[in-house]
């Protein structure tokens, strides 16, 4: 996602009149989207400076920025072997990490199937 931010960053500062600058203005709305949430969360801290006043559900409406700059940075690194690699990789370990959270979930709750 920071990968996919900073192309977006590169692309635009040297704006001219090729295609990775035109990509880069449909991105515009994401950037702004996505700096105005952190600066609500961070201005709200400031305010409030206890640990419960920022709840995670006040960047959710950042999800469409994250999904998108993720994809950017995603793709961008596709091309290149080694980083399709440590992609895979990690993707895969953040996988089974959930997986086995569900599980521990499912087993710390003792639910079977068929009963509630």
């Amino acid at each position: 996602m920071i990968y996919g931010s900073v192309l977006f960053l590169v692309n635009r500062i040297g704006c001219g009149y090729d295609s990775p600058c035109e990509r880069a203005v449909r991105f515009q709305v994401f950037a702004v989207l996505l700096l105005a949430n952190l600066t609500g969360v961070v201005l709200l801290t400031l305010r409030a400076p206890v640990f419960s006043s920022v709840k995670p559900s006040y960047l959710l409406n950042s999800i469409p920025a994250f999904a998108v700059f993720l994809a950017l940075g995603t793709a961008a690194l596709e091309q290149k072997r080694g980083a399709k690699l440590i992609l895979a990789g990690i993707f895969g370990i953040i996988f089974i990490l959930v997986t086995l959270h569900v599980l521990q979930l499912t087993a710390a709750f003792n639910f079977e199937l068929g009963e509630y």
